[in-house]
């Protein structure tokens, strides 16, 4: 038995590994009241409360005063866009609080 290396995979052994590929990531659009786009790439597993701080951040609002929601349904900070099931292109809309519940 022969253990000798055929030349043609040479090339193979000696690349370096590939990098991870972007499917570890999602690509998102926040979509403000205003009609602003704000694009992230975030890694899928990240707490969403990161982009929700930066997005927040960017343009010059306050957390506290914005609901963001996914086809409609609001977003917790604590949640990952991989536990949502999000994928690349997915739009989340930035809306501000209603203050409501007052009495008349």
């Amino acid at each position: 038995m022969s253990t000798a290396m055929n030349n043609d995979s040479d090339e193979e052994t000696t690349r370096k590994p590939e990098p991870k590929p972007d499917s570890e990531y999602v690509n998102l659009k926040v979509n403000g009241q205003d009609g602003s786009e704000v694009y992230f790439k975030i890694f899928k597993r990240t707490q969403l409360k990161k982009l929700m701080k930066s997005y927040c951040k960017r343009q010059g609002l306050e957390l506290r005063t914005i609901a963001f929601l996914l086809d409609g349904h609001p977003i917790a900070g604590t949640q990952t866009a991989d536990e949502l099931g999000m994928e690349d292109g997915d739009e989340i809309d930035a809306m501000k609080h209603h203050g409501g519940g007052g009495a008349i």
